[in-house]
């Protein structure tokens, strides 16, 4: 009987263990899309140094794996991509497809700020979102806030 007890109380033991705690890794694919959903509200867009929105308000809208750029007051879509993202490379890849269309580009996430670049599928990614090259394109936006 005693036995039975000894072997008893570590398997009892174990079913008051706490759970093991799933912690997100912040480079995973699922979790860098999942924290890039909801409405971005425009800040800049570039190229080659010069503004490409002067007086018109620009938004992003992310559901899923569909990026949704809308343009104007009030907004309306002129663009609707599926995107995939690399988390791996260093920086972060994002790719734009919709139709025969094809966008390159790269990303970083900092908290309420997303930065951007892209350009035409046919080069290759854009290397640096502080050092864009002429054919770069380069956006940052900010989350909007729900009221």
């Amino acid at each position: 009987m005693r036995i039975f007890l000894l072997l008893l109380l570590p398997i009892a033991a174990l079913g008051f263990a706490p759970a093991p705690v799933f912690r997100e890794r912040p480079n995973d694919p699922p979790t860098v899309l999942k924290r890039l959903q909801g409405g971005w509200r425009g800040v800049s867009y570039l190229n080659n140094g010069q503004n490409q929105m002067s007086g018109s308000a620009f938004r992003v809208q992310l559901e899923k794996d569909r990026w949704r750029f809308l343009v104007g007051t009030p907004p309306s879509q002129t663009n609707a991509y599926t995107i995939t993202i690399d988390t791996k490379a260093n920086p972060m890849r994002i790719d734009w497809r919709e139709g025969g269309s094809h966008l390159k580009g790269i990303f970083a996430l900092s908290g309420d700020r997303l930065h951007y670049s892209f350009r035409s599928a046919t080069q290759d990614y854009p290397r640096s979102l502080t050092a864009p090259a002429p054919e770069d394109y380069v956006l940052e936006v900010e989350r909007e806030k729900l009221e």
